[in-house]
Order: C-alpha cells, then structure tokens, then sequence
C-alpha cells in the first residue's frame, strides 16, 4: 500500500495503491471497514503528516509519558461534545502503552470504535476521525454523514483524567471491567450490540508499571487499550447474527439490544446479559423479550420481564435511551456481484466470485468520500510523484493479488 501521486504545492494526497489479496477478504461488513480503515491512512491520517503541519501536542494522560493529541480547534469540539467535557483536548493516537512505535490510529482507551482505531471492534466513521481529516486543512468534513459513537458518551472529563480502575474499581461499569472473568460471567459491550465477555488476561511478564490496576502486576486488559480491561466483543454472541442456541433465549435481530439483570431467567437457566427487540420513539424505549409482550423501559429502571409462554421471568435493568436508540450505522454496505474471472487462481472465499473485491473498494471508497472531501485551497495544480513517504492516497487502485 502506498501513494503514488499528490498534489506539488501542498502536498495532499490524490492517487495509490494497495493490494488486496480475495482469499483473504470476505463478504462483510467488517472486511469493507477494515478496507476503508486503510484508505483512511492513504488519505492523509498519518503520523508524519499530522506533524508535518504541526497539529500534533505531546503531553501526559492518565501517567502516561509518551502521548500524542491531535489538537485543534475542530478535535478540542468533537471531544468535548461527545465527553460532554468542556476542557477535552484533542484526538489521542495510539501508542501502543509506550511501549511500541507510535502510530497513526486513534487510541483504542481514548474511543474504542472509530474507523482508524486498531482492531474491529465497531469501526464506525466517527465524528473524531472526521475531526483529525479536517484538522490537515485538506478536506471540509460533513458530520452529518459521521456513525454515532457510543464509547464514553457523555462520561464527563473524568473519563479523560483518571485511570479506567482506581483501586480495583471503575466509574464506568459499562466500559471497563473490575473483575476476572469466570464461566458465568455475560455483559453486555458498550454499544449493547452483542453479549461480551471480560478482556482480561494474565500475562507471562509484568505489565508497564504505569498501569497498575490490580494487584497482580501481571493482569489486564489489551495493550492498545493502555491496558484497560474491556468487555470483549464475542463474534457468536451479537445481536444481529449470533448463533440462538448460545444466546439463551435472545431476541436477534437489527432493532435487539443487549440488557442485563442478575435475576433474569429463562427456561429456569440464570442470564446474565441478553438481547431483547426495541422499540424508540421521541422520548421512550419499548422493550420485548423472545416471545415476549412489548412494554415501556425507563432509563435505569427495573421492568419485569414478560412472555407469552412463561419462558422468561425476572427483570431487567433498562438502558440508556440513547445507548438503545442511537442507529449502530449511519450507511448500509451493499456490494454489487461480479463475475469470477475464468484465470482467478484464488477465489474469493463466497461463490460471489473473486471480482467482488472491485465492488468492495468502491464501497470503501464511497464511505469515505461521502463525508471527507477536498476543501478549497489556494495552490496551484501541479503535482509530483512520491512527495510523501509511501503511504498516501485519495483515489484508489486496487491491485489483485493473484
């Protein structure tokens, strides 16, 4: 992957390639993410070239050295109104617990589901990577047209501040866990898309001194989340596509949200987390279990759980509104089928065929020029080849591995 044409005076990225192999992408909402995620850097999300035009601050966070913001008038806004902290700087890139080469994603601590954080977790074309495109003075950038982020949502600065665990506990139970999992143990993840499970590990060597969150020094959470323990993503546990019978009587589907009660049950089994059908309007959420009636869910209230032929009982504890009602995706992925090509020696991994991958990179492509596009500027026209180390592009040409 790399640019091979921008533009002379400024320097804005506007032609490259990257080789995308078909064996290994498949017919997915998270394969065309992850596509894009790249086309993100290529654009111009690069560490050299935010630093090239100075948007870059080093400084300390939560005890942490060695991190980078990017800080600007438009990163300071979107930070402050999603933390709902007037005093939010910036835009953290990942730096991989000081440890690592710091890199030009997003910090997964800082929020964990944009586009150009490391992972799939979410992969939402958030307003903060937004922020970042905008803040290179190359591109005017249309929130409107950004995915909602649900991670940290309204926390208040001290989300920004403080460790996620100070002496074995957090402030946010719905982000971070305090715990070590067991067999038992069902939470719903941040977003309430799916039933999660503890991110938390113990490894063979201490963990860097500046994340001490529990006694055990070498127990915690992923290193690109500075360690913090998250409640994991489990593939076969989401509320859309996961597998019934692992679900435990889960309402799946696109309107499902996860809820949790530690006195649920169903069919006389104990459930901890599990997804229910919703209904929003204006000012209320609705709920309704598997083969359940519909009723009205008060934000952090307590509602019992009712089905038609008794297999629930319990309550639940209802939700956020805006945690059970913001849209997961502002944009739907539809891919156009294309015909295998006869001297394809490795086929994609679905009969779609291995031409799909062109209908892949178009809908990657499209994603990201809906809501980031050129600003006007006052260079001129003329352009260069390789003026930028080889990582920029704005149109893509994808390269089929064959």
């Amino acid at each position: 992957m790399g640019h091979c044409l921008c533009e002379l005076e400024s320097g804005r990225p506007l032609a490259g390639v990257t080789n995308i192999s078909p064996r290994h992408i498949r017919e997915t909402d998270e394969d065309i993410r992850t596509d894009a995620h790249e086309l993100g850097h290529i654009l111009g999300f690069l560490f050299q070239l935010l630093g090239q035009w100075k948007v870059l601050q080093h400084g300390v966070a939560r005890g942490n050295e060695c991190k980078w913001v990017v800080d600007t008038e438009h990163t300071k806004r979107v930070a402050s109104k999603h933390f709902n902290c007037l005093s939010a700087h910036g835009v953290e890139l990942e730096n991989a617990g000081c440890r690592g080469t710091v890199g030009p994603d997003i910090d997964r601590r800082y929020i964990m589901d944009d586009l150009v954080t490391q992972r799939n977790v979410g992969k939402r074309y958030t307003a903060f990577s937004l922020a970042v495109f905008e803040s290179l003075g190359y591109y005017r950038a249309n929130y409107r047209r950004a995915e909602p982020s649900l991670w940290g949502m309204h926390s208040g600065c001290g989300l920004l501040r403080n460790k996620c665990l100070v002496n074995k506990a957090t402030a946010y139970p719905a982000m971070y866990c305090s715990k070590s999992s067991s067999l038992s143990d069902e939470q719903c993840t941040h977003d309430r898309l799916g039933i999660g499970f503890y991110g938390m590990f113990e490894r063979i060597r201490d963990i860097p001194k500046e994340y001490p969150y529990f006694s055990n020094p070498r127990l915690g959470g992923e290193v690109m989340s500075d360690y913090c323990p998250t409640v994991a993503k489990n593939v076969g546990r989401n509320r859309e596509n996961g597998v019934a019978a692992d679900m435990y009587g889960s309402f799946i589907g696109a309107k499902s949200r996860c809820v949790e009660d530690s006195r649920l049950m169903y069919n006389g089994h104990a459930v901890f987390a599990g997804c229910v059908g919703t209904n929003c309007t204006a000012k209320t959420l609705r709920v309704r279990p598997l083969d359940g009636e519909r009723q009205n869910c008060p934000e952090h209230r307590s509602v019992s759980t009712r089905s038609k032929d008794g297999s629930w009982s319990g309550t639940v504890i209802c939700p956020r509104r805006v945690d059970a009602c913001t849209r997961s995706s502002a944009s739907s992925v539809v891919l156009r089928p294309l015909p295998a090509r006869e001297d394809d020696r490795e086929p994609a991994s679905t009969p779609m065929g291995a031409g799909r991958q062109r209908a892949v990179s178009d809908t990657a492509v499209a994603a990201i020029k809906s809501a980031a596009v050129p600003a006007r500027t006052s260079y001129g026209t003329g352009w260069r080849r390789h003026c930028m180390p080889p990582v920029l592009f704005v149109a893509i040409v994808v390269f089929l591995v064959i």
